[in-house]
C-alpha cells in the first residue's frame, strides 16, 4: 500500500513540476519574441526582429496587425537603416529611435508595394542614426500624437 501512495504522489508531483517548467519555458519564449512598449500613453505589443532574417521578413509575415500591435527592430549599433514595403499586404507607421530611445524621424502612412523587380521598392531611412526601429499600423503615430524628440520607454533583457 505504501508503494503505491508513494508512486501515486511521485508521478502527482512529476506532472505537476512538468506542467510548471513548460509555462515557465513558455513564458521566457513569450518574453523574448515580444515586448509590451508604452508609446503616449497608448500600450503596444510588439514583436521583436534582432536578427538579419527577423528583420528582413519584419511585419510582412503577417495578413494584417491590430492597432495596439506592431514591430521592434534592434540593431547591434546605431546607423541608418533602410526598410522597405516587400511583402507587405497593408500600410504602416515608421518610428526611428536613437541609441537612447529618442524619436529621431518618422514616416506616416507609409503604403505596401507589391513589385516584382526587388530594385522598384521606395526605401524609407532616417535623416540620423537610429538603433531602434519600430513599425506601428497605418494612422497610430496621428493618433498618438507621436513626433520628433519624442522618448518611448522600454526594456530590451
Amino acid at each position: 500500500m505504501n508503494k503505491l501512495i508513494t508512486f501515486f504522489f511521485l508521478t502527482i508531483l512529476g506532472g505537476i513540476i512538468t506542467y510548471f517548467g513548460y509555462l515557465f519555458i513558455y513564458k521566457i519564449n513569450i518574453s523574448d519574441s515580444q515586448i509590451k512598449v508604452l508609446i503616449n500613453q497608448k500600450e503596444y505589443l510588439l514583436n521583436i526582429a534582432k536578427t538579419d532574417e527577423e528583420r528582413s521578413r519584419g511585419l510582412a509575415k503577417f495578413d494584417t496587425i491590430k492597432e495596439n500591435e506592431g514591430m521592434l527592430f534592434i540593431f547591434d549599433v546605431p546607423g541608418r537603416y533602410s526598410f522597405y514595403m516587400k511583402g507587405m499586404k497593408f500600410n504602416i507607421d515608421i518610428i526611428f529611435l536613437d541609441q537612447n530611445k529618442i524619436v529621431v524621424d518618422l514616416y506616416k502612412n507609409v503604403k505596401f508595394q507589391d513589385y516584382k523587380n526587388p530594385y522598384d521598392y521606395e526605401t524609407y531611412k532616417p535623416n540620423f542614426n537610429s538603433k531602434y526601429t519600430i513599425e506601428l499600423k497605418e494612422g497610430e503615430i496621428e493618433k498618438n500624437g507621436v513626433k520628433l524628440g519624442d522618448y518611448i520607454d522600454f526594456s530590451i533583457k
